[in-house]
């Protein structure tokens, strides 16, 4: 009984990765790259305009109130989420 994998495991012990080592240098965006979503408060009015137009419902709102006024809190759900940046446009 013969190890044929003995001669392929030798040969890719010495041999140069196939792979980059992380991180080399950090990489720049390339542009239009729809990343991770940045919430704004100061520019949100609360519409519920981004959750309109959110086809994974990634975005909730709720709405809770208090005797100063409503309070009027934005749930971003990342793991939902597919970038598209429509509740950004």
């Amino acid at each position: 009984m013969g190890l044929p994998f003995i001669k392929e495991a030798i040969k890719q012990a010495f041999s140069k990765p196939s792979t980059e080592r992380y991180p080399k240098k950090v990489k720049q965006a390339p542009p239009g790259y729809r990343g991770r979503l940045v919430y704004d408060a100061e520019k949100c009015n609360a519409c519920g305009l981004c959750m309109r137009v959110c086809a994974p419902q990634a975005i909730t709102k709720t709405v809770e109130k208090t005797p100063e006024g409503d309070l009027i809190t934005m749930e971003f759900d990342m793991s939902s989420c597919t970038f598209c940046q429509m509740c950004a446009n």
